[in-house]
């Protein structure tokens, strides 16, 4: 398996693994791991995505990301092609 790639964001590092072709899948986890606060992790989200210049994506979230998804995609709606959450 490769090492995933590292991106600096803000005042943390964030990793993701990448394959196929098409549309990206964002797959948002159900334990943060910088932070409980909506607003922070949405902070991070963002430039994330702005960073891997990130448009068109597919989101889906899980447990405590698909709160994340809910209120992220309700701002930055433009990037998002669409949004699914499980046990939210």
């Amino acid at each position: 398996m490769t090492t995933p790639p590292v991106t600096h964001v803000l005042d943390s590092t964030m990793t993701h693994r990448e394959s196929g072709t098409g549309a990206p899948i964002v797959f948002l986890h159900g334990k943060p791991a910088i932070s409980y606060d909506v607003a922070d992790q949405a902070r991070h989200l963002d430039a994330w995505f702005d960073a891997l210049g990130l448009r068109d994506v597919v989101l889906a979230g899980h447990d405590w990301g698909g709160a994340l998804a809910f209120d992220w995609a309700a701002v930055a709606y433009r990037t998002i092609r669409t949004r699914r959450s499980t046990l939210t």
